[in-house]
């Protein structure tokens, strides 16, 4: 189906290559709002929050908003809950189709919930994707549905799942003209890391040759043998299978770092 105007919305996938749900938007639909939405359950404080995690966030869109404008696309920044989001976009642009990927936290399935919800009241599509994780959990069963308490019993049947290559970015129909009162300044000397972003992940995965050790080495704190992509791969600035096949591509398919992404 064919949708006019469809929202997508930018949660823990913060990139635009190997994005399963954008791709879905954009060769589904004839325009797409690019959209990222500033929950303030998320964003003010709280018992669980971690400040250098918004702060890493914020570097990470910095990088993101670049990234659309090479690409000649606007990333539109929403304030307020993201089922508001969509009935105000719904009432001022029509929107017919809501594209996000899948989340996996008891906040975010309560989260999806209410847009679900809220969709299906305006008679909107409600598209989610299987994105952030090599094997969704209901696959990583066991035979009679238990969970696995072993990680090596775990390991041994998930590993045999093949991962899909990475996919690159698919030309749209158009980018939707959207507008939004919120505003948000990216200031680059404030707490501006090198180690932030696609290109600091993409750097990492091209000298993999460095962790060709990483069994031996990983618990000698002094020898730096981790890669440090753990918040790269939770912000989705680089996606879990780019890091998946790199990795295979590089060291091998049996190498001790593909443990670490499942």
């Amino acid at each position: 189906m064919i949708y006019q105007t469809a929202l997508f919305l930018f949660r823990r996938d913060l990139r635009l290559e190997d994005n399963t749900a954008l791709n879905a938007a954009l060769k589904s639909s004839r325009q797409v709002v690019l959209g990222f939405v500033f929950d303030p359950r998320q964003i003010e404080p709280h018992p669980y929050q971690s400040q250098s995690a918004l702060v890493f966030m914020r570097q990470a869109l910095a990088e993101l908003v670049r990234q659309c404008g090479q690409q000649g696309h606007r990333l539109v920044f929403f304030d307020g809950l993201p089922e508001q989001v969509i009935e105000d976009l719904y009432a001022q642009h029509a929107i017919d189709a809501v594209f996000a990927n899948r989340d996996y936290t008891p906040f975010s399935r309560r989260r999806d919930a209410q847009m679900v919800e809220v969709c299906e009241r305006l008679n909107i599509a409600f598209h989610s994707y299987p994105d952030a994780l090599l094997i969704e959990p209901e696959c990583a069963l066991k035979h009679d549905g238990s969970v696995y308490k072993v990680f090596t019993a775990f390991y041994n049947h998930v590993k045999k799942f093949p991962v899909a290559l990475p996919a690159k970015l698919i030309a749209g129909q158009g980018l939707a003209e959207v507008d939004s009162k919120f505003r948000i300044e990216f200031d680059q000397h404030s707490g501006a890391s090198s180690e932030v972003g696609r290109f600091a992940a993409l750097k990492v995965l091209s000298h993999l040759q460095a962790y060709q050790d990483y069994s031996t080495q990983r618990d000698f704190p002094a020898h730096a043998y981790t890669t440090g992509l753990s918040a790269q791969l939770k912000f989705g600035t680089v996606s879990v299978r780019e890091v998946y096949h790199a990795i295979a591509n590089t060291l091998g398919a049996q190498h001790a770092l593909l443990r670490q992404l499942y």
